[in-house]
């Protein structure tokens, strides 16, 4: 069997990198997108392993009620005779959902996780149901339960404060608020109010453009557009895949790739005439999507100021991309530099 399925990958990867026979036209672009957001992070084992621990640790923290009992049943399930209906079904489920949280590559996101709480959460109420008589068991199992709950309830209601009453406290946090976010949470200004290392760029759009003006926002454009109030001059608020697997080819030495992806995004921008161009892409916010491996980087780095703070590369900019940086300057007037952020205006 596993000579056969060896045998279909290496059929698939070659039709795919060489002959394009089965996968050309509607099909290659349909998958294309997804092959592109995998390679650009590869399945780099420290990666996966780290970003896996990360999550175990996340997860026995907030959700121990789900895991722990729902991981158990899944062990008890291979080791006793007396197995319930159905129950087999739901594990082959949950375990084909765990495999898939892998098809990403070694990003690992909290969100891809989400898939598995249906099932688990069944595996862990079967769990829990047929212990709760268990006096231990019982006080063991709701402190795992309702800490989590008044955490969260609380860390909200301070969310709703801060945004609607003291919003200072967010953009002017101490390091050790920002440190308890993003090595506790794994959240690095994702929410709530715009991150303060982009406030100046909504500054400037909010002082010196018009309401109806068109902004295009790389390599993300998400919160620039929403707390400015403008509109975006496209479709997407993402280029940053894009970007990345460009400059991943360059280091595989795929220049013409890399090429490519210039010249088409020089005519993305002409096409869609964007009033303003907001580059984004080296603040502390922004530029975690941006992590590549050069061949020259070490496993790893520690990087207090990027979420997780454990880093797997290097990153990239927007002066990777010297075309794009010509024609900005060229066709439009360069506003300045604000915080780490840059501005062009379009020329009238």
């Amino acid at each position: 069997m596993m000579p056969a399925v060896a045998g279909v990958l290496v059929l698939i990867l070659i039709d795919w990198n060489y002959f394009h026979f089965v996968f050309d036209g509607a099909l290659r672009n349909m998958i294309e997108p997804l092959v592109m957001y995998v390679s650009n992070r590869g399945f780099n084992p420290f990666m996966v392993i780290g970003k896996l621990m990360l999550r175990s640790v996340h997860f026995l923290l907030y959700h121990s009620i789900i895991w722990v009992p729902g991981v158990l049943a899944v062990v008890y399930f291979f080791r006793r005779s007396d197995r319930r209906e159905g129950e087999g079904f739901i594990i082959a489920v949950t375990l084909a959902l765990f495999a898939s949280i892998f098809l990403g590559g070694a990003r690992l996101s909290v969100h891809y996780f989400i898939i598995l709480l249906p099932t688990l959460s069944i595996l862990a109420a079967g769990y829990i149901s047929d212990r709760f008589s268990d006096p231990v068991f019982a006080r063991r199992a709701f402190p795992a339960f309702i800490i989590p709950v008044i955490f969260f309830f609380s860390w909200n209601m301070k969310d709703a404060y801060i945004r609607h009453f003291a919003p200072e406290l967010k953009q002017e946090e101490g390091n050790f608020a920002y440190y308890f976010r993003m090595i506790a949470l794994a959240s690095h200004g994702e929410y709530l109010l715009p991150h303060k290392s982009i406030v100046p760029v909504i500054d400037y759009l909010k002082t010196n453009t018009p309401p109806d003006s068109k902004i295009m926002s790389w390599p993300m454009g998400t919160e620039v557009v929403y707390y400015s109030g403008r509109y975006s001059a496209g479709d997407s608020y993402w280029y940053n895949e894009g970007a990345l697997y460009a400059i991943v080819q360059r280091e595989k030495g795929n220049d013409e790739i890399y090429k490519d992806y210039q010249r088409g995004f020089i005519k993305y921008i002409k096409n869609l005439k964007p009033d303003c161009f907001i580059d984004v892409g080296s603040t502390s916010m922004i530029r975690k999507v941006l992590v590549y491996r050069k061949k020259t980087d070490p496993p790893y780095y520690f990087d207090w100021n990027t979420a997780p703070v454990v880093r797997f590369g290097s990153f990239a900019t927007l002066d990777d991309f010297p075309e794009i940086i010509n024609y900005l300057n060229s066709n439009y007037s360069f506003a300045g530099n604000f915080g780490d952020g840059r501005i062009w205006v379009r020329k009238k």
